[in-house]
C-alpha cells in the first residue's frame, strides 16, 4: 500500500518564521502509517509526506524523515504563502497529482476539528477519492483497506481513499538512527511552475506567476 500523509506545520514563535514544528496529530498519523508499512515490508508499502511550507521550514520534513517516512515533498513557492481555503484545496490537489499514485491519503486531526474534515471531503471530491472521517486507525493492502472506529467498529473499503484520521493521543516514537539519516535524505520541492496548472480559473490562479487567490481568509502554511 502506498500511503501519503499530509502534514501541517505550527508556529512555535511569533518572532521567527523558521521555527515550525509538526502538529502532534500528524506525528501520530505518520507513525501509524509507518507501522503499517513495516508490518507489510518496505517492498510492499511506502509512506510519503506532503507539506505546504517555505524552504526555510525544512525542519518539519526532517522530522518526518526521523519518524521513518520514505519520501517527502514540500509545496514551496512565494505564491503559496497566503492562500484562501479553496486555494489550499486546489494546491493540495495539484501536489497529489504531481506525486502520482497512492492508495490512501491521510489527513490527521483531533476529534473536535471540523475544518480539516471539510477540507478532506472537498479534496477527496476534487481528486475523485472516496472520503472517510472519524477513523481511529486503519490497515490493509493496496486493494482493501480496513477502517476502524473508536468503538471498535470496522468497515472494509476499496482504494483509493482519503481518510480523516482522528488522533487525540500522542503516540509517536523517534528512532535515533532515523534521526541521523533524516539529514541526508532528499526533500523534493514542488513549485508553482512544477505543478503546471492548466486551468487557472478553476485553481484560483490570478496571474502568470501562479499567485493564488488571497481575497478570502488567509491560511498561512
Amino acid at each position: 500500500m502506498d500511503i501519503l500523509v499530509i502534514v501541517k506545520r505550527i508556529d512555535m514563535s511569533d518572532n521567527s518564521p523558521t521555527k515550525k514544528l509538526m502538529d502532534i496529530a500528524d506525528k501520530t498519523a505518520l507513525d501509524l502509517a509507518i507501522g503499517l508499512r513495516d508490518k507489510h515490508g518496505h517492498g510492499n508499502s511506502t509512506v510519503s509526506v506532503l507539506c505546504i511550507a517555505p524552504a526555510v521550514a525544512s525542519d518539519v520534513i526532517r522530522e518526518c524523515y526521523s519518524l521513518g517516512a520514505d519520501t517527502a515533498y514540500m509545496l514551496s513557492d512565494p505564491a503559496f504563502e497566503s492562500i484562501d481555503l479553496n486555494g489550499l484545496i486546489s494546491l493540495l490537489s495539484g501536489g497529489i497529482g504531481f506525486i502520482g499514485k497512492c492508495d490512501a491519503i491521510i489527513m490527521a486531526s483531533t476529534s473536535d476539528d471540523t475544518v480539516l474534515v471539510d477540507v478532506g471531503k472537498k479534496l477527496a471530491e476534487m481528486i475523485k477519492f472516496s472520503h472517510y472521517s472519524g477513523v481511529d486507525s486503519f490497515e490493509g493492502t493496496s486493494n482493501k483497506i480496513i477502517l476502524k472506529g473508536k468503538k471498535g467498529e470496522k468497515e472494509i473499503v476499496e482504494a483509493p481513499v482519503l481518510i480523516n484520521l482522528v488522533c487525540d493521543e500522542e503516540q509517536y516514537i523517534h528512532n535515533a538512527m532515523r534521526i541521523m539519516k533524516a539529514f541526508k535524505k532528499e526533500i523534493r520541492m514542488i513549485t508553482a511552475k512544477d505543478l503546471e496548472l492548466k486551468n487557472k480559473a478553476e485553481n484560483n490562479i490570478e496571474s502568470e506567476n501562479f499567485v493564488l487567490n488571497t481575497n478570502s481568509k488567509k491560511n498561512k502554511y
